[in-house]
């Protein structure tokens, strides 16, 4: 698995910060956030919840209702 990265950047386009997460073999974006911050500080705490929360959540099929067993 090649390495994952974490970007932040203040848009251009309407000022807002974003993140995302990619993968630095091929530069695909696994994840983005859907929302800019005005603040970069707020970008940067939303960035943290995923870090910290993503490799413990567990996943839910909507389809089934059902949590999954997921490998570790």
């Amino acid at each position: 698995m090649s390495e994952i990265r974490f970007e932040i950047w203040k848009s251009t386009e309407d000022g807002q910060w974003y993140w995302h997460v990619g993968s630095v073999g091929n530069n695909e974006i696994l994840a983005r956030s859907t929302d800019g911050y005005v603040n970069r500080s707020d970008c940067l705490h939303s960035l943290q919840l995923v870090r910290r929360g993503g490799a413990s959540a567990r996943v839910f099929d909507r389809d089934t209702a059902q949590f999954l067993a997921m490998p570790t």
